[in-house]
């Protein structure tokens, strides 16, 4: 299963294509429309599941692999790192600051 995320310039919207291959077989998942609408009889802390239900049910078969494409896809797209990289860039920065604060300290406190 694989993802490709892109905007289209023209118009400002983002597509998001799926698809898999089996064999020498292409599947691809349809077009799907997100309609956002209003909850006309929405009051303050009513949040349940007849007021906001899933806009998207995934079978438990292609649950796992369908996410961490999506996440891939989104990472690769720019809208997040994947966690296994936040360490190794703060360990990055955290070295940075630290050769930039032993610098300064030679700067201020130099006799």
């Amino acid at each position: 299963m694989k993802f490709h995320i892109e905007r289209d310039w023209t118009t400002g919207d983002i597509n998001v294509f799926l698809f898999y291959r089996r064999g020498d077989r292409l599947f691809v998942a349809k077009p799907a429309e997100v309609v956002i609408e209003e909850v006309s009889d929405y009051r303050p802390g009513d949040m349940t599941r007849d007021k906001v239900p899933p806009f998207m049910r995934l079978s438990s078969d292609i649950a796992d692999d369908f996410m961490a494409e999506f996440a891939k896809a989104l990472s690769d797209f720019g809208y997040h790192k994947p966690k296994d990289e936040a360490p190794a860039i703060t360990a990055e920065l955290l070295k940075a600051k630290d050769a930039h604060l032993a610098d300064m300290r030679t700067l201020v406190f130099k006799s």
